[in-house]
């Protein structure tokens, strides 16, 4: 997929979710999906994703990564299923470093947690 394609699909999926007709893990799991595929130098983040999706990722990626680091995990009631998301953790890897290695997010430690995520765009 290239990034136009990217761009037009995941318009829609953030439009279905800004108008409550798509869960919001629909949209996160799509991003995953294939932006991490994407040569981030084909992109401009702001550009291709809404700031809402944006900050979706940063909070729920960390949440992820930060468990994971501590040997928890993280579980989400989907369908009246409780979905164990550790799947996502390599995936939210991949896409946080490619935005790192495009100076878009810096990792910095925080007292509080692993380490906090520093968008900078």
């Amino acid at each position: 997929m290239n990034i136009e394609d990217f761009t037009v699909e995941v318009k829609e999926y953030e439009k279905n979710w800004n108008d409550d007709n798509c869960p919001d893990y629909v949209v996160e799991e799509y991003v995953l999906e294939y932006l991490p595929k994407i040569p981030y130098s084909d992109y401009d983040l702001k550009n291709v994703l809404s700031k809402r999706t944006i900050s979706l990722l940063l909070e729920e990626g960390s949440k992820i990564i930060n468990s994971k680091s501590r040997g928890g995990r993280v579980t989400q009631i989907r369908e009246g299923k409780t979905v164990d998301l550790s799947y996502l953790e390599p995936l939210y890897k991949r896409l946080f470093e490619q935005w790192m290695a495009a100076g878009w997010l810096e990792r910095k430690k925080d007292p509080e947690s692993d380490a906090a995520l520093i968008l900078k765009i």
